[in-house]
C-alpha cells in the first residue's frame, strides 16, 4: 500500500512538472521567430503556363522554428501545383493543388529547430491554361507554434514516463508469468504498428485508400469545435465546402482527441497516426481481456490476441485500405463475442451465475456501443452472426435464463447510444439519399477462394469487380493468413476426433468446434464471389438487403478473423502443447512482418501535411452515399452564390467551415431568391444580424430546397441584412445526448459499486 501511494505521489509531481515545462516551452516558442505579413507577393499577376513554364517562382526567405500559414488567392481555368522549395529538409509543407472550382487555399508550413530558407514554386498542370495569382502570403502563427511545442514536450514526457514505469515493472518482484504476458502484449502492439515506422522516419505515413477521408474527418471536427459546435454533426468543408452529414451517419467520437491535437498545431498525418496507435492499444487490451474471460488462461489469450491484432485482414484495414472505421470496430467486437459466449454457457467463469450475468451485460452493452460508434457496416455483420449464434444455442440461452440479461443489455445499449441513433434515424428518414438506392447485387465484388489462401496481390491496389476483367495479381491481397488456415484444419481435426472417437481431448464446450467450423465456412463463403447475392436480390430482397448491405462481400473477413481466434482458443484447450502455441505465434508474427514489408515496398502513395483545402478537392466524389439521390455531383464544383433576380444585390462573405455568410439588399417589391452553395438537408437555419446590435434573430428567412438539392433562401422585399446560415441540432438531438450522458454516468457508477463490493470481499 505504501509503495502504491508513493507511486501516485511521484506520478502527480511528474505530471505537474511536465505541465509547467510545457507551459514555459509554449510561451517561449510563441514569442520566438519573425512575424511575416505577405512576404511573397500581393497584387495581380497574369500568366499563361505550359509544361515547360515554371509559372511563378518566389525567392527564398528565412523561416524561424514554428508554424506558418501559407495563404494563396487565385483564379484559374485549369490545375496548378504549389511546392515549397527547400533543399535542407528543415522547412516542410504540403504540395497544394490549385483547382478551377475554388479561388483560395491555405496550408501550414512546419519549420524544425534552427530554422531555414525556402522559396515557392507555382506551376501549371497542362498547356494553354490561364492562372491569375492575387496574393501569396506567409504569416507566422505564434499561438499555434507555442501550442505545438508544448504538445510535443508533453508527448515526450509521457513516453519517458511510460518507459520508466515499464523498466520499473520488469525489474520488480512481479510474477514471471505476468511479466511475460506484458512483454508479449507489448511485442504484439509494436509489431502491429511497425509498418508506420519507415514513413514516420522520413516525415510521412503510407497513404491507404481512405486515409485522406479520415484525416478530413479529423480536420472537420477540429473546424467545428473552433466554430463552437459540439458535437460536430455536419462536416462543413466536405463536398467542396458544401456540407456533408458524415458526423451523423458515421460514428466519430473516438476521433475527437486527434481533432483536439490538430487544433493545437499537430499535423493531420500525425493526428491520424496517433489515432491509429491508440486504437491499436485499445485493440490489444480489449482483445486480451476478452480472450482471458473466454479461456481463463494467459498463454492461450496471448496467442489469440496476437492472431487477432496481427491478422492479415486487420493489417489490410490499417495499412492498405486505411479503413479506420472497420479496424476501430475490430477493437470492440471481442467484447460482443464474450457476451454471446457467456450467454450460451461458455467461458472460463460461466458457471458463476452472478459474474456471468455481469459479464454478459457489460460486454454486450459496451461492445455494441463501440461498434455502433465506429462502423455501422460492422454492426450489420455482427447482427447477422450474433443472431445466428443465438438461434443455434437458443436452448442454452433460454435454459440458462440469460435471455432477460441480453434484453436488458440491448435496451441499455439503445439508451446509451441515443445520441447517435436519433440523429441517424432522423436524417435517414427525412432525406432521400443515395444510400437508400444502393444495389445489393454485390456478388461480382467477392473474392476467389484462392485469394484467401495466398498472400498474392498488388499491395498498393484496390479491390476490383469481376466484370472489370483484371487478374487477381492486380487486386489488393485478401489472404486470411497461414496461421488461420492451420487453426481451421486443427479445429476440424480436434472436433471430429474428440467427438466421434472418444479421444482424451477436453469436451467441456460440447459441439462448439463444429459450430465454430461451420460459422467460419459460412463467413468465408459470404466473402467470395460464389455466394448468391445477386440471386437473393432478385428472389429474397429483404435477406439480400441485410447480407448485401455491407457493400463488399470481403468485409465478412472481419468475422472470419474473430471466429478464427475463438477457434484458436478451442484448439489450444484441446491440444495444450507448448510447441503448437510457439509455432502458431511465430507464423503469426512472420506473416505480419512479411505483409507490412510488401505493403511498404509497393506503396507509392503517401500522406503528409495534408490540410483542409487540399483534402476537400479529393472528397468531392470519393463518398457519395449520403448525398441527395437527385443531385448531380458535378454541381459540387460550383461554389457561387446565385441570385435569381437581377435587382437583388448579394455579397458572398465566405464560409468558415461552420457558417455561410451573405449580405443581401432587396429594394424591390417582390421576394428575392438566393441559392447558397450548401447541400440541402433538414437542420439548416438562418441567423439575421438585422439593423440593431444584439443577438442574431433565428429563422427570420425561409429556407427551401432549390435546384440540384441546393439550399435556397427567400428574401422578402425591403430586406437589407447580413445573414448567417448554419446547421443547428434540433431539440430532440440534445435530449438524446442528455439521456446518453445520464446512462453513461449510471453505468460508470454501477461498475464502481461492483468493483467496491468485490474488493470488500
Amino acid at each position: 500500500m505504501i509503495k502504491k501511494k508513493r507511486t501516485v505521489i511521484l506520478t502527480v509531481l511528474y505530471a505537474v512538472a511536465a505541465l509547467i515545462a510545457a507551459l514555459v516551452t509554449g510561451v517561449v516558442q510563441a514569442k520566438a521567430g519573425t512575424e511575416y505579413d505577405s512576404v511573397y507577393y500581393n497584387g495581380d499577376c497574369d500568366m499563361l503556363a505550359d509544361y515547360s513554364d515554371t509559372g511563378y517562382v518566389a525567392e527564398d526567405i528565412r523561416y524561424d522554428k514554428g508554424i506558418y500559414a501559407l495563404v494563396l488567392a487565385y483564379e484559374t481555368n485549369g490545375f496548378a501545383t504549389v511546392r515549397l522549395t527547400d533543399a535542407s529538409g528543415v522547412v516542410s509543407a504540403d504540395e497544394l493543388l490549385l483547382t478551377p472550382y475554388s479561388n483560395y487555399t491555405e496550408s501550414y508550413i512546419y519549420v524544425k529547430s534552427g530554422g531555414g530558407h525556402a522559396g515557392l514554386d507555382i506551376s501549371a498542370a497542362y498547356k494553354d491554361m490561364s492562372l491569375r495569382i492575387y496574393s501569396v502570403s506567409v504569416r507566422r502563427l505564434n499561438g499555434l507554434s507555442g501550442c505545438y511545442a508544448a504538445v510535443r514536450l508533453i508527448v515526450l514526457m509521457v513516453i519517458l514516463y511510460l518507459a520508466f514505469m515499464l523498466i520499473r515493472y520488469f525489474t520488480s518482484n512481479a510474477a514471471k508469468e505476468k511479466k511475460l504476458t506484458v512483454a508479449g502484449l507489448l511485442t504484439i502492439l509494436v509489431v502491429s504498428l511497425i509498418g508506420f515506422l519507415p514513413g514516420l522516419m522520413s516525415g510521412h505515413i503510407s497513404g491507404g485508400h481512405d486515409v485522406e477521408a479520415h484525416m478530413g474527418r479529423i480536420a472537420a471536427i477540429a473546424a467545428g469545435i473552433k466554430g463552437r459546435v459540439l458535437p460536430v454533426r455536419m462536416y462543413g468543408f466536405f463536398a467542396n465546402d458544401q456540407g456533408y452529414p458524415m458526423g451523423i451517419f458515421y460514428g466519430d467520437i473516438l476521433l475527437y482527441p486527434s481533432a483536439l491535437l490538430h487544433m493545437l498545431g499537430v499535423p493531420l498525418w500525425k493526428c491520424y497516426l496517433i489515432y491509429a496507435a491508440l486504437i491499436g492499444v485499445l485493440t490489444v487490451v480489449i482483445s486480451y481481456v476478452s480472450f482471458v474471460l473466454i479461456s481463463g488462461r494467459r498463454d492461450m489469450s496471448l496467442l489469440a490476441t496476437g492472431m487477432y491484432v496481427l491478422s492479415l485482414w486487420r493489417l489490410n484495414d490499417v495499412y492498405i485500405r486505411a479503413a479506420a472505421g472497420e479496424y476501430s470496430a475490430m477493437a470492440f467486437i471481442p467484447l460482443i463475442a464474450v457476451g454471446l459466449a457467456y450467454a450460451a454457457g461458455f467461458g472460463a467463469y460461466a458457471k458463476d451465475e452472478k459474474k456471468s450475468e455481469q459479464t454478459i451485460f457489460y460486454c454486450l452493452t459496451f461492445g455494441v456501443s463501440g461498434v455502433l460508434h465506429t462502423h455501422m457496416l460492422t454492426c450489420v455483420m455482427i447482427f447477422v452472426f450474433g443472431t445466428l449464434f443465438c438461434l443455434i444455442y437458443i436452448k442454452r440461452v433460454v435454459r440458462g435464463d440469460k435471455l432477460p440479461v441480453i434484453i436488458k443489455s440491448a435496451a441499455t445499449a439503445v439508451l446509451l447510444n441515443l445520441s447517435f441513433i436519433i440523429p441517424f434515424a432522423d436524417m435517414y428518414v427525412r432525406n432521400d439519399m443515395v444510400v437508400k438506392h444502393l444495389s445489393n447485387r454485390i456478388q461480382g465484388h467477392g473474392v476467389y477462394p484462392v485469394q484467401l489462401l495466398t498472400m498474392g496481390g498488388d499491395y498498393a491496389e484496390i479491390s476490383h469487380g469481376i466484370s472489370e476483367g483484371l487478374s487477381m495479381s492486380e487486386e489488393m491481397p485478401f489472404s486470411i493468413g497461414i496461421g488461420s488456415i492451420v487453426i481451421f484444419l486443427l479445429l476440424v481435426y480436434v472436433s471430429a476426433a474428440g467427438l466421434t472417437k472418444g479421444k482424451v481431448w477436453l469436451k467441456t464446450n460440447g459441439n462448439a468446434g463444429y459450430v465454430l467450423a461451420g460459422l467460419i465456412l459460412l463467413s468465408l463463403w459470404l466473402s467470395t464471389c460464389y455466394f448468391p447475392y445477386d440471386s437473393l436480390a432478385d428472389r429474397a430482397a429483404f435477406i439480400a438487403g441485410i447480407l448485401g448491405g455491407v457493400q463488399f462481400p470481403w468485409r465478412y473477413l472481419v468475422i472470419v478473423t474473430l471466429l478464427t481466434c475463438m477457434a484458436c482458443i478451442y484448439v489450444c484447450k484441446n491440444m495444450d502443447y507448448v510447441w503448437l502455441k510457439v509455432m502458431l505465434g511465430v507464423i503469426t508474427v512472420l506473416s505480419a512482418l512479411i505483409f507490412m514489408y510488401k505493403q511498404n515496398t509497393a506503396d507509392n502513395k503517401y500522406a503528409d501535411q495534408v490540410n483542409v483545402y487540399q483534402i476537400k478537392s479529393m472528397l468531392m466524389d470519393s463518398d457519395i452515399m449520403y448525398l441527395p439521390q437527385d443531385m448531380d455531383t458535378e454541381i459540387l464544383k460550383d461554389r457561387r452564390v446565385i441570385c435569381e433576380e437581377e435587382d437583388v444585390a448579394v455579397q458572398d462573405m465566405g464560409f468558415d467551415g461552420v457558417s455561410y455568410t451573405i449580405g443581401v439588399v432587396n429594394d424591390t417589391e417582390e421576394d428575392g431568391h438566393v441559392t447558397i452553395p450548401l447541400i440541402y438537408y433538414g437542420g439548416y437555419h438562418t441567423y439575421s444580424q438585422g439593423s440593431d446590435e444584439g443577438a442574431p434573430v433565428k429563422d427570420a428567412y425561409t429556407i427551401e430546397k432549390g435546384e440540384d438539392s441546393r439550399l435556397r433562401l427567400i428574401i422578402p422585399p425591403g430586406t437589407k441584412d447580413i445573414i448567417e446560415i448554419r446547421f443547428t441540432e434540433p431539440w430532440y438531438y440534445r435530449l438524446a445526448e442528455v439521456i446518453s450522458a445520464i446512462v453513461l454516468m449510471a453505468l460508470i457508477i454501477s461498475i464502481c459499486i461492483v468493483r467496491r463490493k468485490k474488493n470488500e470481499k
